[in-house]
C-alpha cells in the first residue's frame, strides 16, 4: 500500500462529511487507503460513516464504543494497515486541490531526511520559507501540526506511533515533532496555502469540545507538566525515541463496516514507562511565570547521582 490516510471522527458530522467527500475523490484508483476509526459518536456520525463505507471500496471504517482520544484511534488506524506512507487528517480538514495528496508525496520521495511533512493549518507557527535540496519549495520550522500530516515508513520505524499517554486530547503532535527533530529528520509543510483548509479552526468552533481539550491540557497526569517530562526523558536518552502504543485492541476487529466490537486495555510492557512517570512527576515542580514554563529536576538528578 502506499498511503494509509488515518481520519479520526468524533462528533462533528457536518465537518465530517465536509472532510471526507472532499478527501475521497481525490484518492479513488489510488494505491490509498481511508482508514476512519470513529471515537464513539453518538450524533447520526457513525450511521453516515457505514453507508459511506458501502460506496467506497477504498474506505475502511472503525467504530469504538467510546471515545478513546485521538492518539489511541489514529493509532488503532495506523497500524491497520502497511504501507509506505502513513498520514493523519483531521476530521476538519477540507480538502480544496485534487493533487493535494501528490504533491507531498513528491517532495517526500525527493527528500529522504524529512519525518513530517503536511500543509500548514496553525497560521501561528514560526515557520522559514526555503529551497529543499531537490528543488522543491518547502517551510521549515520547529513543529508540523497534525492536523494533515504525512509520515515515511522509515520514520515510523524509528519513532513509532502518536505518544497516548496525553489523554484525549494533548501533546501527541508536539511530542512527535520533538523525537523527529531529536532523531535528525527535517519536519515542516510544503509551500502552499490553497491546498487544503483547517475548517474548524476558521469556523464551526465547537466550544463544549475545545473546553474539553483544556481540561485535557491543565491536568498533571496527561498535560503540559507530563509533556515538558517526556521531552526531558527524550532529550536525555532515559526513554527511547521508539514510542510504542499504549493501548492494545483486547477484542474486536472492526473491519469494512466497522460493526466488530472494539475494546482497549494497556499493554503490560508500558508500566515501566508508566512507573517512571509516575515517580518524577511526583518528585519534580512545575513552574509557569509568564509565557514561560519549567520543570525543576533537582530532585531527580540528586537521585541520579
Amino acid at each position: 500500500m502506499r498511503v494509509n490516510i488515518t481520519v479520526v471522527t468524533h462528533q462533528r458530522l457536518a465537518l465530517t462529511r465536509l472532510c471526507l467527500e472532499s478527501l475521497l475523490p481525490t484518492v479513488a484508483g489510488k494505491d490509498v487507503r481511508v482508514t476512519v476509526v470513529d471515537n464513539g459518536s453518538n450524533d447520526g456520525s457513525r450511521d453516515y460513516l457505514t453507508a459511506l463505507a458501502g460506496n467506497w471500496p477504498h474506505m475502511v471504517l472503525h467504530l469504538l464504543p467510546r471515545n478513546m482520544g485521538v492518539a489511541v484511534a489514529a493509532n488503532y488506524g495506523w497500524a491497520d494497515c502497511d504501507a509506505d506512507y502513513y498520514m493523519k487528517l483531521d476530521n476538519d480538514i477540507e480538502i480544496l486541490k485534487a493533487d493535494w495528496l501528490d504533491a507531498l508525496l513528491a517532495i517526500a520521495d525527493a527528500n529522504p531526511d524529512l519525518g513530517q511533512l503536511g500543509y500548514c493549518c496553525c497560521p501561528w507557527h514560526a515557520i522559514e520559507a526555503m529551497t529543499l535540496p531537490s528543488g522543491h519549495r518547502f517551510r521549515s520550522g520547529g513543529a508540523c501540526n497534525g492536523a494533515c500530516v504525512l509520515i515515511p515508513r522509515h520514520a515510523h520505524a524509528a519513532l513509532g506511533f502518536w505518544n497516548e499517554d496525553y489523554g484525549r486530547y494533548g501533546y501527541e503532535d508536539l511530542d512527535y515533532n520533538n523525537r523527529a527533530l531529536l532523531h535528525g529528520y527535517r519536519i515542516g509543510y510544503a509551500d502552499d496555502d490553497n491546498a487544503v483548509a483547517h475548517r474548524g479552526f476558521e469556523r464551526d468552533v465547537d466550544e463544549n469540545r475545545e473546553n474539553a481539550k483544556k481540561r485535557n491540557l491543565d491536568t498533571v497526569i496527561a498535560g503540559e507538566k507530563l509533556y515538558l517530562l517526556n521531552k526531558f526523558l527524550f532529550e536525555e536518552k532515559i526513554r527511547d525515541l521508539y514510542v510504542p502504543r499504549k493501548y492494545l485492541p483486547s477484542c474486536g476487529t472492526g473491519g469494512k463496516d466497522g460493526r466488530s466490537g472494539i475494546r482497549f486495555s494497556m499493554d503490560p510492557a508500558y508500566q515501566p514507562i508508566l512507573r517512571l512517570q509516575q515517580d518524577l512527576l511526583a518528585r519534580v515542580s512545575y513552574t509557569v511565570d509568564g509565557d514561560t514554563v519549567s520543570l525543576d529536576l533537582s530532585s531527580f538528578r540528586d537521585a541520579l547521582s
